[in-house]
């Protein structure tokens, strides 16, 4: 594994913010290794995974 990409990212999409920011705060706090990014709805969810994926992918 390249050393960039140690660690477990997870991208939460959901419309809820108040639940992104307990997850969020939830899984940081289990494990370290998580990095969290969240969003609010599908476009930008797509947007935030292309951008972290490096994928254009429609």
């Amino acid at each position: 594994m390249r050393e960039e990409q140690k660690g477990i990212k997870v991208l939460h999409v959901d419309d809820e913010t108040d639940f992104l920011a307990l997850t969020k705060a939830f899984l940081e706090r289990e494990n370290a290794d998580f990095s969290i990014e969240r969003a609010t709805s599908a476009e930008e969810g797509e947007e935030d995974y292309r951008e972290v994926s490096g994928n254009d992918h429609p």
